[in-house]
């Protein structure tokens, strides 16, 4: 995210046809810190208000919305001359709803998807030569569908369905760059993720229209725990071909199980007098979440699961080459 102004105080919004958004920013002491607030939301509901109000007096059968919103924060301090340190977080979310109706059975359908994330971060020169950073962040991904069926004529009967899907993760990363010389540097650190997956929790009521036409799997929770350590070489050669060469050793615990892995990755870069850059690379990397999506509906429809006993992490072999 950007810095917000240390100097002034400003304020824009922007109004759409269908969304609008707001941007706040300005000094908490001038020269010394400052704050970054922005807000964007949607207003489709509001184009589907007659055609609510038409469902709710039964002169339509379909009904369908979408709404959402997202907010942003930024604030960041000047500690001494060489460290700073900043706060920041996210949250959106979407939804959409659509509701149907045949004689007078009803069904409701609902959906939506949202994600949240607070950091701190802070920072620190040291000697001139040592770049110090440790950031510590908090990221949720919720995900959930809900339908409803209930005959109008007794709306007190109603079957009732409930699917719930998130992930939480906390992580802390500390990493160091030491330059001792103009043409080398090398970065190191380590990192420790610890994560709670739910891939569904389910909650259903009423009685068999809705519940035996889909199948319910019992709700369960994973905890996964991941560290890392990492070091990296960058070489600079012949004053335009600069070497890159790391190595980064990671576990994973999940359910007593554990992963061990080393990922080394390499890089050579080189500038050419026509100021053109080309690059060849190669990683190695595991990961160890699964995304299992489907459009069946038309919409997102993404749960996570992680890594277990006996589905061991994805692996990955990437070459890259390139000219720009």
């Amino acid at each position: 995210m950007k810095e917000g102004n240390n100097q002034k105080h400003e304020q824009d919004l922007s109004l759409g046809v269908i969304s609008s958004k707001v941007l706040l920013q300005g000094p908490i002491k001038k020269n010394k810190s400052s704050y970054l607030f922005s807000g964007r939301s949607s207003y489709l509901g509001l184009f589907g208000l007659p055609s609510r109000i038409s469902f709710n007096k039964k002169k339509s059968d379909d009904y369908f919305n979408y709404w959402m919103y997202d907010l942003n924060g930024k604030a960041n301090f000047d500690l001494t001359e060489n460290s700073r340190l900043y706060f920041s977080f996210y949250s959106g979310r979407d939804y959409w709803k659509a509701l149907s109706r045949a004689t007078s059975e009803r069904y409701d359908f609902g959906i939506n998807w949202g994600n949240t994330t607070l950091s701190t971060r802070y920072t620190n020169l040291l000697k001139n030569k040592v770049f110090f950073v440790s950031q510590m962040s908090y990221n949720q991904y919720r995900y959930s569908v809900e339908q409803l069926f209930f005959d109008e004529s007794d709306a007190a009967d109603k079957d009732y369905y409930f699917n719930r899907s998130f992930v939480k993760e906390f992580s802390w990363r500390n990493s160091a760059k030491f330059s001792p010389m103009a043409y080398f540097n090398v970065e190191a650190g380590a990192e420790l993720v610890a994560q709670q997956l739910s891939p569904q929790g389910v909650k259903f009521s009423g009685g068999n229209v809705i519940i035996d036409s889909i199948p319910i799997i019992p709700s369960k929770k994973y905890m996964g725990l991941s560290t890392a350590v990492f070091v990296e070489n960058n070489l600079t050669l012949l004053k335009s071909m600069t070497l890159s060469a790391g190595l980064r050793g990671v576990t994973f615990n999940t359910g007593g199980n554990l992963y061990k892995y080393l990922e080394p990755r390499t890089s050579l870069t080189y500038k050419h007098r026509s100021g053109a850059v080309s690059q060849v690379s190669w990683r190695q990397n595991r990961q160890f979440t699964h995304l299992l999506a489907t459009s069946s509906v038309g919409l997102p429809n993404e749960v996570w699961v992680p890594a277990t006993a006996t589905t061991p992490p994805s692996k990955a072999y990437q070459w890259s080459v390139g000219i720009s």
